[in-house]
């Protein structure tokens, strides 16, 4: 049972990834480090992006970085919000 429940964040992640043209050298930005989030991270880079996730737990953007291929970690728990971090990263 532990396997079929990741089935569906698999699909999930595997939509988003297949249906957006994701090619090597894009810069791909992933907004959340749970499980989904992590899953596109490693499908994108797996697809030769460059990859950024944003996230509020500091583990979960160690996971990202250190086993799922992002190419660089924001941590939004400081208090800025979404927009602003990516206007300040691109």
């Amino acid at each position: 049972f532990e396997q079929a429940a990741l089935t569906e964040p698999l699909a999930v992640s595997l939509r988003c990834v297949m249906e957006t043209p994701v090619n090597p050298g894009d810069t791909v930005a992933v907004l959340g480090v749970g499980a989904i989030g992590q899953m596109i991270i490693r499908l994108a880079s797996w697809r030769g992006a460059q990859v950024t996730a944003f996230g509020r737990k500091p583990e979960r953007l160690k996971l990202a970085q250190a086993f799922g291929g992002a190419d660089q970690v924001v941590s939004l728990a400081d208090g800025f919000t979404q927009a602003e971090t990516i206007r300040k990263q691109y």
